[in-house]
């Protein structure tokens, strides 16, 4: 079954992707996939795409990206939650044709913007060797960015500043969700149902109140009047 919103959230190796995705996954009641673990949790639970996939591996075969779509589709056709993100995916411009082919359009994605200074000081902060940290930016610049450029050039992407604290870049991608999407936090949505919950109860019954009104008019008149007696002077 296809979702009813697809979106991406692509950045460099030093933006602390994963824990954004999370977060806002879990905010706005969405179904989160990583794309760089699902294959590996489907070989874990035994799935049919897993077994697939396992087998392959025991060959030293690479798991084509097809593969990683159809566990993604099967994630949406198997949750109660149908709008979903998708972090970490896609990594070079084959694969969103490929999904956009295999699976359906995605709705928007999220590109966590970074200076490389900025990625690379957290990357060796982490302990990653500078060898590693300068493959990982190749990789990103020469596969990932003309992703982001080609879905701009569809203007279907949304810029969110990766630069400063955590907190920071959640507050201003959730802003852009709830631009972009239409999107509503959990918490506010369960606060909206809360304060329509204590209207209902607080609104007076219009119709009650008709009838007693009805009622009491009825009581007041004269029943001759009412039965059109004449009364007698």
């Amino acid at each position: 079954s296809r979702a009813e919103l697809v979106l991406f959230v692509v950045g460099g190796p030093g933006v602390n992707r994963r824990e954004l995705c999370e977060r806002l996954a879990s905010d706005f009641g969405l179904l989160y996939i990583g794309a760089e673990h699902i294959i590996k949790e489907e070989v874990a639970n035994m799935t049919p795409i897993g077994m697939q996939a396992a087998e392959m591996m025991q060959e030293g075969m690479i798991v084509p990206v097809e593969l990683t779509i159809e566990a993604i589709k099967a994630r949406v056709a198997e949750s109660e939650l149908k709008k979903c993100l998708i972090d970490g995916f896609p990594k070079e411009k084959s694969q969103a044709g490929l999904f956009e082919k295999h699976a359906q359009p995605c709705d928007l994605v999220l590109y966590l913007d970074c200076p490389e200074e900025t990625q690379e000081q957290r990357l060796t902060d982490r302990g990653a060797r500078p060898g590693a940290i300068k493959r990982l930016l190749n990789a990103f610049k020469s596969q990932v960015m003309p992703v982001v450029m080609q879905y701009e050039e569809k203007g279907v992407v949304a810029t969110v500043s990766a630069v400063g604290d955590d907190e920071a870049m959640l507050e201003k991608a959730q802003s852009v969700l709830k631009r972009e999407c239409n999107l509503v936090l959990m918490g506010d949505l369960e606060e909206q149902e809360e304060e329509d919950v204590f209207a209902l109860r607080e609104e007076p019954d219009e119709e009650a109140e008709e009838e007693q009104e009805e009622g009491a008019q009825l009581e007041s008149a004269d029943p001759a009047q009412d039965d059109g007696i004449e009364v007698p002077a």
